[in-house]
């Protein structure tokens, strides 16, 4: 049941306000048409049977029905009049076929309420119109004149003035809901354009984030790759520094039992530690009985170089090598005289080729 009311109700229109006022229609529709067919029964038990009972009741149930169908197809304009149109032709025929009015004018009150609530509030004057004119036509075609009657008069002046009254609350009530609705529609328009735009922001702020996001990345990973290539240069450096410092002392054999290292430039502590250091690692390794120190290329022999190849010759005798000092030249003899070092038990030569003579024979 509530499937099928849902289908009666959806009406085919794109506005919102035709919606309503076709979902309106066909309310009102149903309604006197389930009051129409409830009138059946008791017009069958008092057997009024011929064409006329047929007639009555065959006519506004195919309008009521066109009604419904011309509503949801969205013909809400063109069902409303057909509705309204039927409603005050029944009562103006209900006034013919009485001929009398008494209180069936004021029936004309349905019409107009069912305008209100299912036409545009300035076609609800049209109705209102048709309804007076029909009521004031109608009278006159009856027999007696019901206006030369002043009872009857009342009744037609009576209904005419409510008609008026409920025409302009009617206009009034329609206007204020028209306008409501009409503001409605307004706000949400401007919700959804608000929406609409919010949504837009959204995306455009999306891609900022997705491009500023990849930007970072890639700074990230730029950034990474020069570290990665500073520490490889930072490796290489150290690696570069090793062997110039392993080059700037070398230790060379040039047999089983001799180890010559040629030294050339000034000597510093850092030189005479590194020199200390591979001087008798060497030894170390290769186990060797002599230690050949050439300083024919060291220009200057102060205390402190003086000191640090004292500290060579003691650690080399304590590894069980014999030291020779190779290229003493005067100035630097002297120098070592006047500062009084002692190089006792070190063996000299003036050359090279003196010094690996002298081993030979050894």
């Amino acid at each position: 049941m509530q499937a099928l009311i849902s289908w009666l109700l959806k009406i085919d229109s794109p506005d919102e306000d035709a919606r309503r006022r076709g979902r309106n229609v066909v309310i009102l529709a149903l309604s006197l048409l389930v009051m129409l067919l409830g009138l059946v029964p008791v017009s069958l038990w008092q057997s009024q049977t011929d064409a006329r009972f047929l007639a009555l009741y065959a006519v506004p149930t195919i309008v009521y029905a066109g009604v419904i169908a011309f509503a949801r197809r969205g013909l809400v304009t063109s069902a409303a009049l057909a509705l309204i149109t039927m409603e005050i032709i029944a009562v103006l025929s209900s006034i013919v076929g009485t001929g009398q009015l008494s209180g069936t004018p004021f029936f004309l009150l349905l019409a107009v309420l069912a305008a209100s609530l299912t036409l545009p509030p300035w076609q609800l004057w049209l109705v209102l119109a048709l309804a007076m004119g029909g009521l004031l036509a109608t009278s006159m075609l009856l027999p007696h004149n019901p206006l030369n009657d002043p009872n009857d008069a009342q009744y037609v002046i009576a209904a005419l003035l409510l008609l008026g009254v409920a025409g302009v609350m009617s206009f009034l009530g329609a206007s204020t809901t028209s306008s409501a609705l009409s503001a409605a529609r307004l706000a949400r328009g401007q919700a959804e354009a608000s929406a609409e735009a919010l949504s837009r922001t959204n995306a455009d702020l999306e891609t900022t984030v997705a491009e500023r996001t990849a930007a970072l990345q890639s700074a990230l990973t730029e950034v990474q790759s020069r570290a990665d290539d500073q520490d490889r240069l930072l490796a290489e450096l150290a690696e570069q520094r090793r062997a110039i410092r392993e080059l700037s002392v070398p230790v060379i054999p040039i047999s089983a039992q001799t180890l010559i290292v040629p030294l050339v430039g000034e000597l510093d502590t850092a030189r005479l530690a590194q020199l200390q250091e591979q001087a008798l690692q060497a030894l170390q390794r290769s186990a060797a009985r002599f230690l050949v120190l050439d300083i024919t290329g060291v220009p200057v022999v102060d205390s402190q170089v003086a000191q640090g190849l004292v500290a060579v010759v003691e650690a080399a005798r304590l590894l069980g090598a014999q030291v020779m000092m190779v290229g003493i030249r005067p100035e630097v003899a002297q120098s070592i005289v006047g500062l009084g070092l002692s190089f006792s038990g070190v063996r000299t030569a003036a050359d090279l080729r003196s010094a690996l003579g002298q081993l030979a024979l050894s």
